[in-house]
């Protein structure tokens, strides 16, 4: 069991920082606003977690924000809570119960935790499978924190998105499958963007696949095609890169809509096509109020029909 001495005050020139690997902290801007808030209107309730240094000297092992901001403003005195008889596996399990004491990891921080806790203790994901895994939100199988770790792990300037929601984790499954170079690349070229999480998976994927069709790395595909993302917004880029991923389905759905309009059908009747023009059947819609109205509409189709006005659709329809 880990044993706690009664939480107490120290001088906070008297903690230091034990190790950086005890650090797995990634808020975001809005965690970094609350928690300035918070310590602004109520300073630090929250105890330091510590362990025994040297003399007088307590090693921190969670709170650094903490300490900072007591520093900064010229605290005497901060709460503390000196672990004591604590084992690795054990001061871990402490550094999380307190890290989700205070919110939810995001998942940036569930890697770095995962890293720097086998990095430090020596455990395998296998071990950390029953318990640990759970504890972070994740399945009981190693394999569940591929994922995170791939997050974790990236340049800090390209954790962020992750980190807040912005970039969709779901995406981190199609960028580990790429080189390091690639996924680094794609996540240049949509850095900034805002959208949903399909469609910046979407998109994800149908970069990929251009630039290894073309069997060249995404980042001088997108050079030779004049991508620019700073110009444009998500759904922009990615329709920028679906129709030279489909050339042939962007050339139909430019067209279509022409080959409908020669038609000269009435402006009660429409005409549309299956989804990416797959499955061959398309609808022909009519909005009528009256019986005779819906007469007109199917007398006008049908001299369409015969006058050859609707052959141009022929060519979807093969």
């Amino acid at each position: 069991m880990v044993g706690v001495r009664h939480w107490r005050t120290a001088d906070p020139r008297d903690v230091i920082v034990a190790n950086e690997i005890f650090s797995f902290s990634w808020p975001t801007a809005a965690d970094h606003r609350d928690l300035q808030r918070s310590l602004g209107r109520r300073g630090v309730l929250r105890p330091l977690l510590c362990v025994a240094g040297k003399g007088s000297q307590l090693a921190l092992v969670a709170g650094g924000r903490r300490l900072a901001w007591a520093g900064s403003v010229g605290l005497k005195a901060v709460p503390v809570a000196v672990l004591e008889d604590c084992g690795p596996g054990e001061l871990w399990g402490r550094l999380l119960a307190d890290a989700q004491d205070h919110r939810p990891l995001n998942p940036v921080e569930v890697g770095l935790y995962l890293r720097r806790r086998t990095a430090h203790t020596g455990e395998t994901l296998g071990a950390l499978e029953s318990e640990v895994l759970p504890a972070l939100g994740l399945s009981s199988r190693a394999a569940a924190a591929e994922d995170v770790l791939w997050v974790s792990g990236l340049p800090p300037e390209h954790r962020h998105g992750f980190a807040d929601g912005s970039r969709p984790l779901h995406a981190a499954r199609l960028l580990r499958g790429a080189s390091p170079e690639d996924s680094l690349a794609v996540l240049a070229v949509t850095h900034g963007l805002l959208g949903g999480i399909n469609k910046f998976t979407d998109l994800v994927r149908i970069l990929l696949e251009c630039a290894w069709r073309d069997g060249v790395p995404v980042a001088e595909w997108v050079a030779t095609h004049g991508l620019d993302s700073t110009a444009t917004g998500l759904e922009a880029l990615r329709e920028q890169v679906r129709r030279r991923r489909y050339p042939h389905l962007s050339r139909w759905e430019e067209a279509f809509p022409a080959a409908v309009a020669g038609a000269g059908l009435p402006s009660r009747v429409s005409i549309h096509p299956p989804g990416g023009f797959e499955g061959g059947r398309y609808q022909c819609r009519m909005t009528f109020s009256t019986l005779d109205e819906l007469h007109q509409n199917l007398l006008t189709v049908l001299e369409r029909l015969e006058e050859g006005r609707l052959a141009p659709l022929q060519e979807f329809l093969a």
